[in-house]
């Protein structure tokens, strides 16, 4: 096959020939990439593949979905990128989405506390590595001593391989406390960046995939750490927008089509659906995009050699709280959050259509102790834990409060999870997994 868009002519008709049939399970952004993808390839006789997306939901996106509540629009959780994420914002270009997000064009995070003046993380015009050292040496909730040793691992985190195995057995927390990082330090810098990241606390996490994170997101590039998101509601980002394109490049997009497991049979691959109503659906090939617990499912049993071991990733989950209030109480974008339950706040206010007031949305990440707790308890906690961080919300009414949770958000990323991971080929021909 291939994947050149200039080798592939939307306006030919290949002489009415059409190629191999492939089968994208999942309606996720994975998904939607591989169909966009594979919309441009050609197989060995040079005919266009015809592809089909199968998603369970009504609508494209999977986690990165909205909901509708009353007159509002919310995003299931808040979302954001950064401009190192280059395949992502490739992803924005291609379903036509790149000016329907915000970008910063100079990373920025303001840190906000009870009773402090917010502190700023943000980046110099220096050359990096060193242009976040102005803000580190001013960071005002950690010690003078505990600034002088960031450098302690910072500088030796840059030489950490991700790939290597062997970190990848290791713990972030540990590794920090090695070098030098007092838990004050862990908690109020690296964990800020990691639970946001990679969803799990710093000690649950493993140094391979933290490595990843600051080499990539804040080390190798002074604007590689610039955060966005999107300024419209996720469900017409990621759904109507790449519906169109989908629809554009031929790819025949099947909704509420529940997949319940995927055989072989001779040179075919046969796609059977949970509806007993429905016959199954032939493929030349398939490309599986679900999380792992509904690719385990779906998958032949011998399709993946760590296939018995994957159930072992488990799970880490987010909750978001939207928090509609009658009146602006803070004038950040966004801020994280420290000796809070609060971990990260966002306005709102416009992606979620309010015409009054001020929408806050509170992400949690690594959420164990709260995905099962009463709605009622949630949105308790979170309304005396506002004020503490904003005080001119102890004035302003709260006219309304949802929580959202996503208890499989993603995989947990502790050590050892790297050697779990599946590449793309299966041990099946014709059959993949993404995502």
């Amino acid at each position: 096959m291939s994947d050149d868009p200039s080798n592939f002519d939307p306006s030919c008709s290949n002489d009415g020939r059409v190629g191999l049939r492939v089968a994208i399970i999942g309606g996720g952004l994975s998904g939607i990439a591989a169909a966009l993808r594979l919309s441009w390839a050609k197989d060995r006789e040079g005919r266009p593949l015809r592809v089909t997306l199968y998603e369970a939901r009504p609508v494209l996106g999977g986690l990165t979905r909205s909901i509708a509540h009353g007159a509002l629009t919310l995003d299931t959780g808040q979302h954001v990128f950064l401009r190192c994420c280059d395949e992502y914002r490739r992803f924005l270009g291609e379903i036509g989405g790149t000016d329907e997000v915000f970008l910063q064009d100079r990373m920025a995070i303001p840190v906000v506390s009870p009773g402090r003046a917010p502190a700023m993380i943000k980046a110099f015009s220096l050359p990096s590595p060193f242009h976040l050292g102005p803000s580190l040496v001013s960071y005002s909730y950690l010690s003078i001593k505990e600034r002088a040793k960031i450098g302690l691992a910072a500088v030796p985190l840059m030489r950490v391989d991700p790939d290597d195995p062997a970190n990848d057995n290791v713990s972030f927390a540990q590794w920090l406390q090695d070098h030098g990082q007092s838990p004050n330090a862990i908690r109020s810098l690296w964990e800020l960046i990691v639970l946001a990241t990679v969803n799990v606390p710093a000690d649950q996490a493993s140094l391979g995939i933290c490595a990843k994170v600051f080499r990539t997101g804040l080390f190798e590039s002074r604007h590689a750490g610039e955060i966005g998101w999107a300024t419209l509601p996720l469900s017409e980002l990621h759904g109507s927008r790449s519906l169109e394109r989908l629809n554009a490049r031929g790819v025949n997009v099947v909704p509420e089509r529940v997949v319940r497991s995927i055989s072989q049979v001779g040179d075919e691959w046969m796609v059977e659906f949970a509806q007993e109503s429905l016959s199954g659906e032939p493929a030349d090939a398939v490309v599986v995009a679900l999380d792992h617990r509904a690719a385990l499912k779906a998958l032949p049993s011998d399709a993946l050699s760590s296939q018995n071991e994957i159930g072992s990733l488990g799970f880490s989950p987010i909750i978001n709280v939207h928090m509609h209030y009658d009146r602006k109480v803070t004038d950040l974008t966004f801020a994280a959050a420290l000796k809070s339950t609060i971990q990260w706040v966002f306005d709102s206010t416009a992606v979620s259509k309010v015409a009054d007031g001020q929408m806050l949305s509170i992400s949690i990440s690594g959420a164990d102790d709260l995905i099962d707790k009463r709605t009622s308890a949630v949105v308790s906690e979170f309304t005396n834990e506002v004020p503490k961080l904003f005080p001119r919300a102890a004035g302003a009414v709260l006219k309304d409060a949802v929580v959202t949770r996503e208890g499989s958000a993603t995989f947990r990323a502790s050590p050892g999870t790297g050697r779990l991971r599946p590449r793309p080929r299966t041990s099946r021909r014709g059959l993949y997994v993404a995502g």
